[in-house]
C-alpha cells in the first residue's frame, strides 16, 4: 500500500490543497521502496469580496439594489439577482454573492435583506377623557409619518378638543407600502342628569343631589351616580 508525506505541511493524504506559494515535496513508500518528486507553486490570492444592500430594509412591493464590493472583476448572485440591478425580494433572505479576481479565483460574501411586515402602532393620551370642547394631546408612535382621523391632522402630535365621545384613527408610514393603523378613543365627560331630592324630618330635611355622568374619561365609568348630602336645619331657606 502507498503512504504519502507532503512537506513542508506534513500531510499524509494523496492530495492537499496549497494555500501558500512555494516548493512542495512528496515521498511515496511503498513496500519499503520510496520515490520522492517536487513541485513549484503559486498560489494566487483571492480576491476580497464584500455584499451589500441598498437599503437592507424594505417595505412589501419595495426594491433594494444588491451590489458586490472588493477587488474582483465580476460579481453574481444567488436567487438570479443581477449585480446592481433593482429587484423586489418578496420575504426576508440571505443573498449570496461570488467574486471572481483577475486570475480566476474567486471569493464569496453574504448579505441579508429584511422585508418589514404591517407597523405597529400605538397612541398615548394626556387624559383618556375631557370635557366637552376640552383639548387632550394624541401622540403616535411606531413610524416616521402620521395622518388622523377624522380631521386628515398629520404629525405624531395633535391637540383635539371634541365635544362628544370620540374615536380617532391613526395611520402611521415608513415609505410606500409600509404602513400600519390604530384607534384610540376619548372620552368626554358630562353631567347627563342633575336632581336633588329631600328627605328627613322637620328640623332635620337632608338634601340630597344626584348626579349622573357621561363619558367614563377619566376612569369614571358610564352612568356613574354621585350623591351630595347635606343637612338643612329646619326654618332655613327653602325649608
Amino acid at each position: 500500500a502507498y503512504t504519502y508525506l507532503w512537506q513542508p505541511t506534513g500531510a499524509t493524504t494523496q492530495t492537499i490543497v496549497p494555500i501558500v506559494s512555494g516548493i512542495y515535496t512528496v515521498t511515496v513508500s511503498n513496500n519499503g521502496c520510496t520515490g520522492t518528486a517536487t513541485v513549484n507553486v503559486n498560489v494566487s490570492p483571492p480576491p476580497t469580496v464584500t455584499a451589500n444592500a441598498n437599503p437592507a430594509s424594505v417595505c412589501p412591493g419595495n426594491t433594494t439594489i444588491l451590489t458586490g464590493g472588493g477587488n474582483a472583476v465580476s460579481y453574481s448572485w444567488s436567487g438570479g439577482v443581477v449585480d446592481g440591478v433593482p429587484f423586489a425580494p418578496a420575504a426576508t433572505g440571505t443573498y449570496t454573492v461570488t467574486g471572481t479576481g483577475a486570475n480566476g479565483c474567486t471569493a464569496t460574501s453574504t448579505v441579508t435583506v429584511t422585508v418589514n411586515g404591517n407597523l405597529l402602532i400605538s397612541v398615548s393620551a394626556t387624559s383618556p377623557g375631557v370635557c366637552a370642547g376640552g383639548p387632550d394631546t394624541l401622540t403616535a408612535s411606531g413610524a416616521t409619518t402620521y395622518v388622523w382621523q377624522p380631521g386628515g391632522m398629520v404629525g405624531a402630535n395633535i391637540i383635539v378638543n371634541p365635544v362628544a365621545t370620540t374615536t380617532y384613527t391613526v395611520t402611521g408610514s415608513n415609505g410606500p407600502n409600509c404602513t400600519g393603523s390604530t384607534v384610540f378613543t376619548v372620552m368626554v365627560n358630562g353631567i347627563q342628569s342633575l336632581v336633588i331630592t329631600m328627605s328627613g324630618t322637620p328640623c332635620n330635611d337632608i338634601l340630597t343631589a344626584v348626579a349622573v355622568g357621561t363619558g367614563g374619561g377619566g376612569g369614571v365609568p358610564v352612568g356613574d351616580k354621585y350623591y351630595i348630602t347635606d343637612v338643612v336645619p329646619w326654618g332655613q331657606p327653602n325649608n
